[in-house]
């Protein structure tokens, strides 16, 4: 390294490199790895997860904590403390079963089928309400991500949609809302990480597009905001070759042949550590002035290259990055600000890596003086016990009774009827046990991991076995798990069933890829306590096309069973996540042949307020209302 290039590394110095960094911690207590950080490394900011989580008002006397210690430590200006807040299945504030964690609202693509940019401003508002009542500044959301590809593993129902002009008026007006509620809202994941099927958390996805094509679809989002002044944008882990000069990626094997492989190479340079992307697309091309943070260098697509997080955080700063997110470990935070260190000291980043560190610096001023404001708005007096707790409670009681109205109208204007072409629904006759003593049939997943954006067992902690849940045979054998939200839908069908006879309306199985319908049907006449038969199938699924055709494959086998057929036995599929089996089952190809008499509801996620909702729709209490927001004929081979 050159010593000429090389800088004096000062207190001061080390200071402004801690305003780079926003790492996470464990516990819903300050632990000493925070406080080391803070104090020690001048780390500016942080980041919550669902682990530092127990409700609101405790999570406010968390944050006060943080901020107290980093005004100890002498920090010129409060911390930017950011949370992963997308609502839907990313909702780091939520507990279930904790009357005072933040509301449940609906996710991106659920808000994109209400059709109604004015009430994703009003979710976005409420929800960051509850953030600053929670002492929390910044959330790393909206999804600007265009969904082009069904099979895409980490974002799916995250994203508003497949059309770039509709996903860019949402994430615009989500934006708009967290502003209005004075918190930074950051979109995510420049320049686009929705066209491919390969999950950043586990490896290195490849978009093989030019500029152009990507000023056509994945830009149209960051585009429109950049204009309107968003202070933040994420930058993502997805390589892009042909817009990287020196990139000479390997030529795609046969049998990967789609424009993102995972193909093993070392050559290919995450967007996140591109100063081509970074520095030349998004600062100089598309003249973005506010700060970029970047996604977890932990992930896989970072953190499995030579010199892991910490060589990455070096990278990422030299491309111009203003802040380098590390969530999860200690020894990877201090490795990476001590990597920055010894890059400034040696030389390897350069006068105009010291100088650019410098201009980074006032943007991340300016975004602290906007959202975290000055150390005199903030009260570290008085009573910080049991008194102040008790405030709290009582602010975010009156707060979540109106959000709560809110969620559930948000929720009712989300679910949409794909279709009925046999006229099954509402099954209003089956609540009322009308005429017959058949019983529903309700078959849910066996929960599988989805991604590690949504249920890393890192981010959530592990239910208790009553909120896990399990259903036992007509012996009492242990049969299988259903997990909380598949529970509360069956709770949420079961209290609709009622029978003047007081028969139990309902039998709920759940399922995994090694089910046959023999096994399903045995276990329905096995758990039977008196007369009755199949009367109605309610088929939830999810993400089963294209991804787990083995779910529409036991849907198919159960309605070509001796005695029932689509004709004879109502099926009304239940699209708990993505909704693109409801176009598989279209009857317009081979695989959707035996399907084509099903109705479909999709709820676009599987928490159990979204799942509450579609039961509303079976049972005709109210009409639906929402859109599906995908193209389903080209997913379903149309």
């Amino acid at each position: 390294m050159s010593s000429e290039n090389a800088v004096e590394l000062t207190d001061a110095l080390k200071r402004e490199i801690g305003q780079h960094f926003i790492f996470g911690f464990h516990g819903t207590q300050v632990s000493d790895d925070i406080v080391t950080l803070i104090r020690d490394y001048h780390v500016g900011n942080v980041i919550i997860f669902k682990r530092n989580v127990q409700d609101l008002p405790r999570l406010r006397a968390l944050t006060d904590a943080l901020q107290k210690i980093a005004k100890d430590a002498g920090h010129a200006r409060p911390l930017m403390i950011g949370i992963d807040q997308e609502n839907g299945l990313v909702s780091a504030m939520t507990r279930p079963n904790l009357e005072l964690a933040g509301t449940q609202f609906p996710g991106a693509m659920a808000m994109a089928a209400t059709q109604s940019t004015e009430l994703v401003k009003e979710v976005a508002q409420a929800t960051g309400r509850e953030m600053r009542a929670a002492g929390l500044n910044w959330v790393f959301s909206p999804v600007a991500d265009i969904n082009s590809d069904p099979r895409n593993p980490v974002i799916g129902v995250r994203s508003f949609g497949d059309d770039p002009t509709s996903v860019a008026s949402y994430v615009s007006a989500l934006s708009q809302g967290f502003l209005a509620s004075n918190v930074a809202p950051t979109p995510k994941h420049f320049p686009g990480h929705g066209d491919t099927h390969v999950d950043s958390h586990v490896g290195l996805p490849i978009i093989r597009k030019s500029l152009a094509q990507l000023h056509e679809t994945e830009l149209v989002p960051f585009e429109r905001l950049i204009k309107e002044g968003v202070p933040t944008i994420m930058s993502g882990h997805m390589a892009l070759p042909l817009l990287e000069p020196n990139s000479e990626p390997a030529p795609v094997p046969e049998s990967k042949s789609d424009k993102n492989s995972d193909s093993d190479n070392n050559n290919l340079t995450p967007a996140s550590l591109s100063r081509e992307i970074t520095t030349e697309l998004l600062r100089k091309k598309m003249g973005y002035t506010g700060v970029v943070v970047t996604d977890c260098l932990e992930m896989d697509a970072v953190a499995s290259a030579p010199g892991g997080a910490e060589r990455g955080a070096v990278r990422a700063l030299h491309a111009g990055a203003d802040v380098v997110m590390i969530c999860h470990r200690m020894d990877r935070q201090v490795g990476a600000v001590r990597a920055v260190w010894d890059a400034l000291r040696s030389g390897e980043l350069g006068k105009r890596g010291f100088e650019e560190l410098e201009e980074s610096g006032k943007r991340v001023r300016r975004l602290k003086d906007v959202f975290a404001g000055t150390w005199d708005d903030y009260d570290f007096g008085g009573d910080f016990g049991r008194g102040r707790l008790e405030e709290r409670e009582r602010e975010v009681w009156a707060m979540k009774k109106v959000h709560k109205e809110l969620s559930e109208r948000a929720y009712a204007a989300s679910t949409a009827l794909v279709r009925d072409p046999l006229g099954v629904l509402p099954l209003s006759h089956v609540a009322s046990g009308t005429g017959t003593a058949a019983r529903v049939l309700l078959l849910t997943p066996r929960p599988e991991s989805l991604n590690a954006a949504v249920d890393d067992p890192e981010h959530t902690p592990a239910p208790t076995s009553a909120e896990e849940g399990t259903l036992r045979t007509a012996d009492g054998k242990l049969r299988n798990t259903a997990g909380p939200s598949y529970n509360a839908l069956a709770a949420a069908v079961e209290r609709r069933l009622a029978r003047a006879n007081g028969e139990r309306g309902l039998v709920h199985y759940v399922y995994s890829r090694d089910t046959r319908a023999k096994d399903v049907l045995d276990s329905f006449g096995a758990s039977r306590d008196g007369p009755g038969a199949v009367g109605v199938i309610i088929f939830a699924t999810q993400n089963a096309h294209p991804s787990k055709e083995w779910q529409l494959a036991l849907l198919r086998d159960l309605l070509t069973s001796p005695g029932i057929t689509a004709a004879s036995v109502p099926a009304v599929l239940l699209a708990t996540c993505g909704p693109y089996e409801c176009g598989a089952i279209s009857g317009t190809d081979a695989a959707g042949k035996e399907l084509e008499g099903v109705a479909c509801v999709a709820t676009f996620e599987f928490t159990p307020e979204a799942l509450e909702a579609g039961v509303k729709v079976l049972f005709g209490e109210v009409k639906p209302a929402g859109m599906v927001p995908v193209r389903l004929s080209e997913s379903a081979g149309v």
